[in-house]
């Protein structure tokens, strides 16, 4: 098995955002379809803002409990990673490319 170290974060060349679905609750700012230049589509990954701070987290489904979306114990509904990373820095790292393609492809102010 080999292995490949990254050491800059995705640009608008190695993935890009060929679909944009708005949808705007608390940070959630819409979801998205990303591209990536190996051939990978990662569909509804979800781009939200608070405070300037821009973040993308891959598709997660909600946790149900006998049929319901499970809550937490703040009242929120608990989601599952349906994809993920080896670590935060790896996440950190797409999420900021992913960013860059999407704030170059709709800018800072999407429309419903």
């Amino acid at each position: 098995m080999s292995t490949t170290t990254i050491t800059r974060p995705a640009t608008k060349t190695t993935l890009r955002i060929s679909a944009f679905r708005p949808l705007q609750k608390n940070t959630l700012q819409g979801f998205v379809t990303v591209e990536h230049a190996s051939g990978l589509v990662l569909n509804d990954v979800a781009i939200h803002c608070r405070d300037g701070r821009w973040w993308a987290s891959p598709p997660s489904r909600p946790i149900l409990v006998e049929g319901r979306h499970a809550l937490d114990e703040n009242g929120k509904g608990r989601w599952q990673p349906i994809v993920g990373f080896r670590g935060r820095r790896l996440q950190d790292i797409w999420s900021q490319g992913v960013i860059a393609a999407f704030l170059e492809a709709y800018g800072e102010a999407p429309q419903s």
